[in-house]
């Protein structure tokens, strides 16, 4: 698959998440923003100020001509973007500034961090010379027929119990980051009673039992270290759903320990499906999260939409190739500024 030809001119709306663990080092997006324009994108920016209100600026943006949208957020915020994107020629690019930058990670992006004091602006400069590449994205309804994208993940059971008590407390999330998590983790996990569920795979296969997690992937990582869906890519229009099932919290636990030490599950232990749908019920019902952000309970219906969404990645040797499955060979001829952008 070659990349999609971009623009002759690049008309970017930036939109900055104040909520984002590092959404308030504004000098440095404005730096980032600077750098944009320095390549001759023509950029102008707005702040997120509500849940939901990414997603509303990103069709804003389509509504007013841009053919580039980026979000300097986390998984949460780019999420929302791209809801609002998919189906559209607009281009998404990220600045990671949330808290666990998982997409961010996956594809190579720089991290905000003590070690990394301009990630931003380094962020700038990969965008300025990415690939852009449609990718696939997963659509979520509800019980009530509400539709929403995600480009990361849907997960419900453990996960989205532990993602929900996390979100009643932004302000530690905020000033923890990753830690954060820890101690609702383990109170969550200790309580957790996994329910009964009821799922059918691309309307044919049925699946019963108590498991701990039901994600459905559209990329490899998940939770910052773990690899839980090794083989799924973005582009070629299937989802990777993982069923985690175990006795205890103990047994849960070494798990998700074998899945950090050998980079993959354990082909015993946790169910991988390659899928294009799947239906979800569960006895009780269930919380629900995409890509992180708390959205509705069970039952809930998935799907794919293959490569609706055009999304910027590193170019050259920081091309992701582990999540595009038919990525183009690398260019011969480079630039200086690409080879420093490569070697960062």
């Amino acid at each position: 698959m070659t990349p999609v030809p971009k623009p002759e001119h690049i008309r970017a709306f930036l939109i900055i998440n104040p909520g984002a663990r590092n959404g308030t080092r504004l000098n440095d997006l404005l730096q980032a923003e600077d750098y944009l324009r320095s390549q001759g994108w023509e950029v102008t920016h707005g702040h997120s100020q509500y849940p939901g209100h990414t997603r509303a600026l990103a069709r804003q943006a389509v509504e007013e001509g841009y053919n580039a949208v980026i979000v300097a957020g986390g998984d949460g915020s780019i999420g929302h973007a791209a809801d609002g994107l998919a189906g559209t020629d607009v281009a998404l690019g990220i600045i990671p500034a949330g808290t666990g930058n998982i997409l961010a990670r996956d594809l190579g992006l720089p991290l905000p961090s003590p070690f990394m004091p301009n990630s931003f602006l380094e962020a700038a400069r990969i965008l300025a010379h990415a690939d852009w590449y449609r990718v696939d994205v997963g659509v979520m309804q509800d019980s009530k027929d509400h539709t929403h994208r995600f480009l990361n993940w849907c997960g419900t059971g453990l996960d989205a119990a532990i993602t929900l008590k996390v979100e009643y407390n932004l302000e530690e999330k905020r000033r923890w980051g990753m830690a954060a998590y820890v101690l609702p983790t383990v109170q969550t996990a200790l309580n957790y009673q996994p329910p009964q569920w009821q799922i059918i795979l691309d309307e044919k296969e049925q699946v019963e039992g108590p498991f701990y997690l039901v994600v459905i992937n559209n990329v490899q990582l998940y939770a910052a270290f773990l690899r839980l869906a090794p083989n799924a890519y973005m582009d070629d229009g299937w989802l990777d759903i993982a069923l985690i099932q175990a006795q205890n919290f103990q047994e849960f636990l070494r798990i998700m320990s074998h899945i950090l030490v050998f980079k993959r599950p354990g082909e015993q232990e946790v169910l991988v499906r390659r899928i294009r749908s799947a239906k979800i019920e569960a006895s009780p019902d269930q919380p629900v999260h995409l890509d992180g952000d708390p959205y509705t309970r069970t039952p809930i219906h998935v799907w794919v939409e293959h490569q609706n969404l055009i999304l910027m990645v590193p170019s050259g040797p920081r091309l992701p190739r582990h999540l595009l499955r038919d990525a183009a060979p690398i260019a011969e001829t480079v630039s200086e500024e690409e080879q420093h952008i490569w070697s960062l």
